[in-house]
């Protein structure tokens, strides 16, 4: 399924993420968001998440969950936190 380029950049800047920045060069919790982008800028119906919040710092947690809620208003999605 191909992607929205534009979408994904947006998705990006709102998770602060430089979308000019190889992906190779990111932080263990930027790789985690990249990831999440790349699923969110395909505009699916349903969203499966697995520890989307994995390796975040507390603000990115935050960040990251108004990201996921934005995007996938309307639309099925599960996700597994395991938080305590």
């Amino acid at each position: 399924m191909k992607g929205n380029k534009n979408l994904a950049k947006e998705i990006l800047d709102k998770l602060g993420i430089d979308s000019t920045q190889k992906v190779n060069t990111m932080s263990g919790g930027q790789k985690e968001e990249w990831h999440l982008q790349d699923a969110l800028h395909k505009n699916a119906g349903l969203y499966i998440f697995d520890e989307a919040l994995k390796g975040l710092t507390t603000r990115q947690k935050a960040v990251t969950m108004n990201v996921i809620k934005e995007y996938t208003d309307g639309k099925k999605c599960k996700s597994l936190l395991h938080m305590i």
